[in-house]
């Protein structure tokens, strides 16, 4: 049985700003630390990309592409924020294969 914890963004954090992220990206760790998969829902949000960098794109070159992908779950993105979040993603990816 897998165990989920979801966190309701816009309720829990403010969505700008690199400092904020990093706030996010750590209370995304340390939920990691209790529960096989975190589920993070983003309805009504528009993060900045600052946020979103800091956030899920620093979150998935530190956790690897295959364990983001297998233990985090964005849900409700608006459309810009959809191509925001792949963006970040795939700039942070393409950096951990640079190397």
């Amino acid at each position: 049985m897998t165990s989920t914890f979801r966190i309701n963004v816009p309720d829990r954090f403010k969505l700008a700003t690199r400092p904020n992220g990093i706030v996010a990206r750590e209370a995304v760790l340390q939920a990691l630390e209790q529960y096989d998969l975190v589920e993070l829902d983003f309805a009504g949000a528009d993060p900045t990309p600052s946020f979103a960098d800091e956030c899920l794109g620093v979150l998935c070159k530190t956790m690897g592409w295959q364990s983001f992908r297998q233990r985090v779950k964005v849900r409700n993105l608006t459309e810009s924020s959809r191509s925001l979040f792949k963006l970040v993603i795939s700039r942070r990816r393409s950096e951990v294969a640079a190397h």
